[in-house]
């Protein structure tokens, strides 16, 4: 057994004394250009070698790129020291040789190293020419261009004589023919005997054409005359040889023109005498008359209308088509090309429409395909439900008789209570908060309302609000309007949705606290004095994305610190803090260095800093904001660098510039960008424009142009004639536009009154507002077929290609189908129109598109309408009487104002606001206000003198400030149970109102103790105060500007008031106040103008008394309780230094005090 053991130990021994003399090798691996790219050192004989790096690459050069493929030798099995070299595979890199013709792409080849050779493409024929390709090289590795190269062509031109040639030439295609300038020479006819002198050489084309031509002399005898009788169009239609005064008689068959009848020959100008004789040569040219043909329209076989036409006529105005109920009906076919008269017959067709039943998801509940025109829809299935807390509330739009295919959605309230807390309006696509009537500390502003999403947040919807410490502004939120926030004197934070574009002026200023807001990725605009007063807020970070940033931005937000940078101060982000030039630091320099990374210079950032002579722009900026360089008079030349890409609205503005330089990539000069700028003299404009504002060179009088035909054009070097600036010779009734024009600008036939027709080449792109303004004859506009932009299909209107908006009409206008919209300021300032009918299928119609319309009385409205833009139809004096569409959602700002003729209007149930202005100086005299409205904005019916009586509907939630403003003829209000909120001034002078009621169930507001007043129940407030007005003992607070310019008010008890707050009692008769002994405050302006207010009382309890809270009260005593001024009265209190009495217990004979005698104030000593 011990020598067992002892031979496996030595065995063992053996193996490991082999293993230790096992043999290893050096393996070193290599890139192809000798570079070691691995050295193994260790590597045991018979095993695989493995690459443990990254795989080897090579460098791509101008013909091939490359890719690994192996090693060189094969990888095998160590069987000693080993070098492998990296091996690559190769691929050609492709290339293109592009041919073209007049910088159009023919064909595109590719090529690469080892092609050998290429086809070329067959050049494109050219009339005259020989064409060959430019030169190329397959052994060049680059993108190759090769343009064809024409050689014109010569051509032989022989004129030849009765001998033989009399000038033979080589001319180049296209050139002009000189006939020989000798006369060939008589000669006598060997076979007659006659004298033959030369008569013409035939018909002598005007230029060489695309063949050798020969053109042989013609002769006549010496004793003939030659006559020849032509045709309309020049024409050969006879030719006679007639022996010296021999008469000729005029051809059996007359020649022959479409549409007129021959008459006679001329010669010249002058009827031909056939009695006479011939005496010489003569040309006779046909007199034709014009032909008349009739049109005849007819309906139900009885005539409607004859229209009389030749063919000369371009267009007729069809007459109306007599209506039938129930159908729809259209003119049958006519040919103003068609020589002969013409029936034409009204079709009519029975109108049957699909009416389709939607669930809010889209879910189909019903369908009726056979509703008849004028018939109401009616649902017959089971009421729509919406999982959650939701009910049903009826349908979008709201039912109506029908009137075409239609699709009606159901809509749903939320039970939810925070949406209670908003007043919402339903702008279309989306809703608007229009008030915020709650008192939460913490807001989150929902992101759907009724199935749709909550878009902005209007204008006042929180301001002033003293509760708001936080709100969350949803994603769904895309603009934040203006003084949305404003005042809201709590607000700390603000965090934004991340899709607001738009935030506007003043939207959060005066906000105090405000100390955290985020600005998100994607917000284009924010607007002037966005965070003015916001004395807590110390930073802000801006997004790349941002392309407008307000003037004034952080007045009065003392501590916000901004990033300095030569001489300026800084607004961005952390990684680029210069995204905004803010200001100029020192603003008596001269000079200004922009920083590279700056974007924008934001709006009025240097303005009015006349010192300025010299700035650079640096190499990063691309937007000039708004008035940047306003007034700015000491810059005389600029050069704007090619990165800028927009000029901002005003912003060099009465600068003293003399010339200036635009960059290669400016698209954008907003309005007014250079007006005032009275000596300038020149300017290019680029290529690269793609709008021009309204009056960008207005009252530039020294500015120079170039002038073409009757007009004044700018442009540049390649295209002096880009904008047509302006009609020169206004006086004209036609001018020509250069082909080369690409915007027409604001107002540039302007005063052209007796201009008649026009014609848009093919090349123009813009045609500002109000292009036409003046143009009261202009009756046809012609757009080229090959313009891109616009189009004219009845020569009335020009209309946008690329959505049908009708962008720009006249007096004449008929508006033809298959327009969808009419455009901003389209037929402003048409003051001859008295009629227009907008045709089904129109959307939308712009801002101010019927302004100015002075004579227009009529609107047709189908409809389609869905949304009518501010202004809209303001100043249409004459117009009285509008049908609106039941597929309204909201009235847009002004949109009727000063219409003085229109008396009646009824708002569809559709509506759920009326915008600022929107009947504002009408002699409107009753108003339907429909059943879905919650919104009348600001100053909406001001100096709506007609109307006596006024009932807002339960539906409407909130009155905006000065709403039925002047509104003299008013005596009576009801105020229905929705009403939450009402602005200040509503009812200012409306002299008359005696009676004012708020319905039992209204939980905001009443009128308690029938006291002829507004007031807000949970405060105890009274808002509206009138004449007849008896202040009830509840009331605590009588609110800012309540009894405003309310002449007939002389008496009131005022004894439980604890607080009168500013301009209360403004401008009213008032002889007689006693105050409460509870008093604390009065607002500034409170009692300002009580011309009759004798004497008042301030009780000891006042410790606040506002700015000229007793101005202009002439006759006024003012006995304080107080014994001398109190700290909380402000310093100008008393601005119009009325005498003022303290009170004392005791005898002081200074004048300057008083005491009570039998309960009346007694001057001590008096």
């Amino acid at each position: 057994m011990k020598r067992i053991i002892g031979l496996l130990i030595i065995l063992s021994v053996l193996m490991v004394l082999v293993s230790c003399g096992k043999k290893t090798f050096t393996i070193t691996w290599k890139n192809q250009d000798g570079e070691v790219l691995e050295v193994d050192e260790n590597v045991e004989v018979d095993t695989l070698p493995t690459f443990d790096s990254n795989l080897p690459t090579k460098i791509a050069d101008n013909k091939y790129s490359y890719t690994f493929s192996g090693w060189s030798p094969e990888v095998v099995k160590v069987k000693g020291d080993a070098t492998y070299v990296a091996e690559f595979s190769k691929t050609p890199i492709d290339y293109s040789i592009t041919f073209k013709v007049d910088g159009e792409v023919i064909k595109t080849i590719l090529f690469n190293a080892d092609t050998k050779n290429i086809t070329p493409p067959n050049i494109p024929l050219k009339e005259g020419h020989t064409g060959a390709w430019g030169t190329y090289n397959l052994d060049l590795p680059q993108n190759q261009e090769v343009l064809a190269i024409y050689t014109v062509n010569k051509y032989t031109v022989t004129f030849k004589d009765h001998k033989g040639v009399v000038k033979e030439e080589s001319l180049d295609f296209g050139s002009p023919i000189v006939i020989p300038s000798e006369i060939p020479a008589s000669y006598t006819d060997l076979e007659t005997g006659k004298n033959k002198v030369f008569l013409d050489w035939g018909q002598v084309d005007d230029t060489v054409p695309s063949h050798d031509v020969v053109y042989q002399a013609r002769y006549k005898n010496e004793d003939e005359c030659h006559v020849v009788f032509r045709t309309h169009d020049n024409k050969v239609f006879k030719e006679l040889f007639v022996n010296k005064n021999e008469k000729i008689v005029a051809p059996t068959e007359n020649p022959v023109k479409e549409g007129y009848t021959f008459d006679l020959w001329l010669n010249g100008d002058v009827e031909y005498n056939f009695n006479l004789g011939v005496t010489t040569d003569l040309n006779l040219t046909p007199k034709f008359n014009l032909n008349t043909y009739k049109i005849i329209f007819k309906a139900n076989d009885e005539v409607v209308a004859v229209v009389v036409f030749d063919l000369e006529t371009e267009s007729i105005t069809e007459p109306a088509i007599p209506p039938k109920e129930g159908h729809s009906a259209q003119w049958g076919t006519y040919d103003l090309k068609l020589g002969q008269d013409q029936e034409v017959l009204a079709a009519y067709t029975l109108n049957q429409y699909t009416v389709t039943w939607k669930n809010h998801n889209g879910q189909v509940l019903e369908v009726d395909e056979n509703v008849l025109y004028g018939d109401m829809p009616e649902y017959n299935g089971d009421e729509p439900t919406k999982e959650g807390e939701f009910i049903f509330n009826g349908w979008s739009p709201s039912v109506s008789v029908c009137k075409g295919d239609i699709e009606y959605t159901a809509v749903f309230k939320s039970t939810l209570a925070q949406t209670d807390d908003f007043v919402f309006a339903d702008l279309g696509e989306g809703y608007a908060v229009i008030n915020y009537i709650g008192n939460s500390t913490d807001v989150e502003v929902p992101s759907t309302y009724l199935d749709k999403p909550v878009t902005s947040i209007e204008q006042w919807a929180f301001y002033g609000n003293k509760t708001l410490k936080s709100v969350v502004i949803p994603d769904s939120v895309l603009y934040i309007r203006y003084d949305a926030f404003n005042s809201c004197s709590q607000l700390t934070t603000v965090t934004l949705g991340a899709n607001v574009k738009l935030i506007e002026m003043d939207a959060f200023a005066d906000c105090l606290s405000l100390t955290t807001i985020n600005l998100p990725e994607g917000l284009i605009e924010i607007g002037d004095r966005v965070f003015l007063g916001c004395s807590s807020l110390t930073s802000l970070s801006l997004p790349n994305s941002l392309e407008s940033f307000g003037s004034n931005m952080f007045m009065a937000a003392e501590a916000f610190v901004l990033t300095e940078y030569e001489n300026a101060h800084y607004l961005g982000n952390q990684t680029n803090p210069y995204l905004v030039f803010v200001e100029m630091i020192d603003q008596t320099k001269t000079s200004i260095k922009i920083h590279d990374n700056c974007k924008i210079i934001g709006d009025e950032s240097l303005a009015y800093i006349n010192g300025l002579t010299t700035i650079d722009f640096g190499n990063g900026v691309e937007i000039i904001g708004n008035s940047a360089f306003r007034f700015c008079e000491g810059i005389s030349k600029l050069t704007l660098p090619n990165n800028i890409k927009k000029i901002g609205i005003s912003a060099f503005y009465g600068t003293s510039l003399t010339k200036i330089t635009l960059g290669n990539k400016v698209k954008h000069i907003g309005s007014g960008a250079f007006e005032s700028c009275y000596n300038l003299t020149e300017i290019n404009l680029p290529d690269s424009l793609e709008y021009i504002g309204d009056y960008v060179f207005s009252s530039c009088f020294n500015l120079s142009s170039n002038a073409y035909d009757k007009g004044n054009y700018l442009g540049n070097q390649d295209n002096p004639y880009l904008l047509l600036l302006e009609v020169r010779e206004t006086g004209t009734s036609a001018i020509n536009i250069h082909e080369n024009t690409k915007f027409i600008n604001t107002a540039a036939f302007s005063g052209c009154k007796y201009l008649t027709s026009i014609t848009i080449p093919k090349n123009v792109q813009f045609i500002g507002r109000s292009a036409f303004y003046g143009c009261d004859s202009l009756n046809k506009v012609i757009v080229d077929e090959a313009n891109q932009v616009y189009k004219a299909p009845n020569k009335t209107a020009i209309i946008r290609k690329e959505d049908n908006c009708l962008t720009h009409g006249l007096n004449s206008t008929i508006i033809p189908k298959g327009v969808r919209s009419i455009g901003d300021f389209a037929f402003s300032n048409c003051d001859q129109m008295t009629s227009i009918e907008i045709p089904d299928g129109v959307t939308s119609i712009g801002i101010s598109a019927f302004r100015y319309c002075m004579k227009l009385e009529t609107v047709v409205l189908p409809e389609s309408i869905i949304s009518i833009g501010q202004y809209a139809f303001a100043d249409c004096y004459q117009l009285t009487k509008i049908n609106l569409s039941n597929n309204l959602t909201y009235l847009s700002e002004g949109t009727f104002n000063r219409c003085k003729a229109l008396a009646n209007i009824v708002i569809p149930d559709s509506v759920t606001s009326i915008g600022a202005y929107a009947f504002a100086n009408t002699i409107i005299e009753d108003i339907n206000f429909g059943n879905s409205l919650v919104y009348i904005g600001e100053t909406a019916f001001q100096n709506c003198t007609g109307l006596t009586k006024l009932v807002i509907p339960d539906n409407v939630r909130s009155i905006g400030l000065g709403a039925f403003y002047g509104c003299e003829g008013l005596t009576s209000i009801s105020i229905g149970s929705g009403l939450a909120k009402i602005g200040t001034q509503t009812f200012t002078d409306c002299y008359n109102i005696t009676k004012v009621t708020v319905d039992a169930n209204n939980k905001a507001l009443d009128s308690r103790d029938n006291c002829n007043a507004i007031i807000e129940t949970e405060t105890n407030t009274l808002l509206v105060g009138v004449k007849t007005t008896v202040i009830p003992a509840s009331v605590k607070i009588i609110g800012t500007l309540s009894f405003y310019e309310c002449p007939d008010l002389s008496v009131l008890d005022l004894s439980n008031i604890t607080r009168i707050d500013s301009y209360a009692f403004y401008g009213t008769a008032i002889t007689k106040i006693t105050l409460s002994k509870d008093l604390e405050s009065i607002g500034a302006g409170a009692f300002n103008g009580c011309k009759e207010l004798s004497i008042i009382i301030i009780p000891k309890s006042v410790n606040t008394i506002g700015n000229n809270a007793f101005r202009g009260c002439d006759q006024l005593k003012i006995y304080a309780e107080a014994t001398d001024k109190p700290s909380g009265w402000a310093s100008n209190w008393n601005r119009s230094n009325r005498p003022v009495f303290w009170y004392s217990d005791t005898s002081n004979t200074d004048g300057n005090h008083w005491h009570y005698v039998n309960g009346m104030p007694t001057v001590w000593g008096q």
